[in-house]
């Protein structure tokens, strides 16, 4: 009954967490002239307390007036679901690298991740959320003027509150790429 109950939270929580999601999108695009969105793939090797998972698949959200770049990510361990992850950053600058049209940039965020109690053979997961700030550093170009490819790494020392060992500090280096496209 615990893990029903569990279960009917737990798609609550997804159905609040998207429709805020995209109410936000809404209203930032009915502000801003132009918006990137994308999709977005990462490798997620931690140095210390192994993650929940080995590579995360998602959405990228930029607007082009305010240097906020959020995205929603799902965290996958051998094809299976792991955790859901949201990450808000602040670019704090995104010069040009000499007269090329390649950019580098860097800054500062916030990432929480959530993962669910799994138990099966291969995979075993208590229960946790992850809460870190990121420091995030990366590089981006224009290919047309509507599709902007990116390659990004972060560092998230943060804390684990897991329901079996109270809470854990993890430190993440995320690595991903992807692609948005403006409008």
């Amino acid at each position: 009954m615990g893990s029903f109950l569990y279960m009917i939270g737990f798609r609550r929580f997804k159905r609040t967490l998207l429709a805020f999601i995209f109410l936000f999108c809404s209203s930032v695009v009915s502000l801003h002239a132009a918006v990137g969105l994308g999709f977005e793939g990462g490798l997620l090797p931690h140095v210390y307390h192994s993650g929940v998972a080995d590579y995360s698949l998602g959405l990228s959200f930029r607007m082009d007036k305010v240097p906020l770049v959020a995205s929603a990510r799902v965290q996958m361990k051998q094809s299976c679901f792991a955790a859901f992850e949201v990450s808000a950053d602040m670019w704090l600058a995104n010069p040009p690298i000499g007269i090329s049209m390649l950019r580098f940039f860097y800054g500062v965020g916030a990432n929480v991740c959530f993962s669910p109690r799994i138990e099966r053979s291969s995979i075993r997961q208590s229960r946790g959320l992850f809460v870190a700030p990121r420091f995030l550093l990366g590089a981006n170009t224009f290919l047309t003027d509507f599709a902007e490819v990116y390659v990004q790494a972060a560092v998230e020392p943060g804390l684990v509150f897991d329901s079996d060992d109270g809470y854990i500090f993890r430190l993440a280096l995320p690595l991903s790429a992807g692609i948005r496209f403006w409008f």
